[in-house]
């Protein structure tokens, strides 16, 4: 007998319990309440000098995207985001942020982050969306990279988006088939890749590692 949907089904649960081990509620309704408290509260900041900031971490650090998050007001929406400061350019460096998938295999959630890169004035210098995401492992990951025509930049904000929002990708799935023979059962592993639809949920949690920046320069300071 295959049982094929047993090892879809416990994958697909491992790969979201650091985020709803300690709650009932659906992946959806944690989304849904994410969009209500948002609503609730006044976004961060009118003037993006008087925003919170931190500096962008050297060791891999997870930030999370839930209501311990600032609230910014992007692209027409209320959204979890952190700013960043970034360390004066010395070399190429490279930032790589990452998130967790959460839900069935046919109907995931994740906290897309997007990204948008300023200079020290607050200009938006360069921005990246849900269509550049890779994936890895089933979780969509990117790495944006400080080369010299960007050393101009000294902020990085990154934050998530809406319900409405959604994307598909192709994402590899491991199956596990139990076959009864007359020898004894058997298991057999394969791999698969499907393309599923990823919709964006509010909240969730991101990790982010720096490559390039062992021996940073001292971060750079700007009139706030």
């Amino acid at each position: 007998m295959i049982t094929r949907a047993y090892g879809l089904s416990l994958a697909f649960l491992l790969s979201g319990i650091g985020l709803t081990a300690c709650s009932t509620l659906t992946p959806q309704q944690l989304a849904s309440k994410a969009e209500a408290d948002m609503a609730a509260r006044t976004p961060c900041c009118k003037d993006w000098r008087s925003a919170p900031v931190r500096p962008l971490p050297l060791e891999p650090t997870k930030f999370k995207m839930n209501e311990t998050a600032d609230v910014f007001l992007q692209d027409g929406e209320r959204v979890y985001g952190v700013l960043l400061q970034l360390p004066a350019f010395a070399s190429t460096y490279g930032i790589t942020l990452s998130s967790k998938t959460q839900g069935t295999q046919s109907e995931q959630m994740v906290f897309a982050p997007r990204v948008k890169m300023m200079n020290e004035r607050f200009e938006v210098t360069r921005s990246f969306d849900e269509s550049d995401l890779r994936t890895r492992g089933g979780n969509p990951e990117r790495t944006v990279y400080v080369n010299p025509p960007n050393a101009n930049e000294r902020f990085m904000l990154i934050h998530g988006s809406g319900l409405k929002s959604s994307y598909t990708k192709q994402v590899p799935i491991q199956t596990t088939q139990t076959i009864s023979t007359g020898y004894g059962v058997m298991y057999w592993n394969s791999g698969a890749d499907i393309h599923a639809t990823i919709r964006s949920s509010p909240y969730g949690e991101i990790e982010i590692q720096t490559d390039g920046l062992t021996n940073p320069a001292t971060p750079s300071t700007s009139k706030r």
